[in-house]
């Protein structure tokens, strides 16, 4: 004789659950000739307490973690006992089917229910759930790391500030001390600018980065003349005065035709117009030569 299991999930009372609750079984009979035979269908009714639960982890390193129980089965009247570790902290009865506790620190938290409780209902039994555990784990609050990207040249405004927020709960929101509400706050003047980042549990960090703006270019040309006409011992020496090292040189002749590069010095043989090209700033000098 074999025992088959014909019938489950039959209903929203009388399911097959993890906790093994209802089933529906149909005893199968085979005789030496061969001949099978069924028996009826009996279901093996057992009444459970069953909850479903929402956890909301503590943040901010606050105590403000939450854990919310809803009834999935049982017969109100409930008792709830809620404790952490071996310490009760809350033991209720009431006919609803949601009950919570809050303002959690990080820990282990455990929940045992009484359905029917007091015997209310006198036709079913009073049975116990549990011990359903949870754990409340801290969010750390976020901290803010910026990128700072000064100024190119004197009199422009395309600085920039990037801020990277760490760990906290994405997503996040930024408010910057220029109203700019986005990660990048970009085409900046000189100065300094703060950021408030806030995430998605409400905690917020703050960060401040400075802008620098780099001193005007100057060029200053010193030069000597060739000893003697066609001879090419003269030199002609820039000296830079504001602007971001390091510099890129580039010279031209009269002609503007390019006569050198990367150097802060030139020999010169002849009159010419000198053009010294620098970090995207033009300064022209003219070397006249006797």
């Amino acid at each position: 004789m074999d025992w088959v299991n014909i019938i489950s999930n039959q209903n929203y009372y009388d399911s097959l659950n993890v906790i093994g609750n209802g089933s529906s079984f149909q005893a199968k009979i085979t005789l030496p000739s061969g001949c099978v035979g069924f028996s009826p269908v009996r279901t093996i009714l057992s009444k459970a307490v069953v909850s479903n639960e929402v956890i909301k982890h503590a943040s901010c390193n606050l105590n403000n973690g939450k854990i919310i129980s809803t009834m999935v089965l049982g017969t109100a009247p409930f008792r709830y006992v809620w404790k952490n570790g071996l310490t009760i902290i809350r033991d209720t009865i009431s006919y609803s089917v949601i009950d919570s506790i809050y303002d959690l620190a990080t820990g282990n938290y455990s929940l045992d229910i009484t359905d029917n409780y007091g015997n209310i209902v006198p036709t079913e039994p009073s049975c116990t759930g549990g011990p359903f555990s949870y754990v409340i784990d801290n969010i750390p609050p976020p901290s803010v790391s910026l990128n700072i990207t000064n100024i190119s040249c004197f009199g422009m405004a395309d600085g920039s500030i990037t801020a990277s927020p760490n760990q906290g709960s994405a997503p996040y929101t930024y408010l910057w001390s220029n109203n700019a509400t986005t990660e990048i706050n970009s085409y900046l003047s000189a100065g300094t600018y703060s950021v408030t980042v806030t995430d998605n549990d409400g905690c917020s960090a703050e960060a401040q980065g400075t802008i620098i703006e780099p001193g005007v270019l100057n060029i200053n040309l010193t030069y000597a003349e060739p000893l003697c006409t066609g001879a090419s011992n003269g030199i002609a020496v820039s000296s830079i005065g504001g602007g971001t090292p390091p510099f890129v040189f580039e010279w031209f002749d009269n002609l503007f035709q390019s006569v050198g590069t990367n150097d802060d010095s030139f020999s010169i043989y002849q009159q010419v117009l000198i053009i010294l090209l620098l970090q995207m700033q033009i300064s022209v000098i003219q070397v006249l030569l006797l």
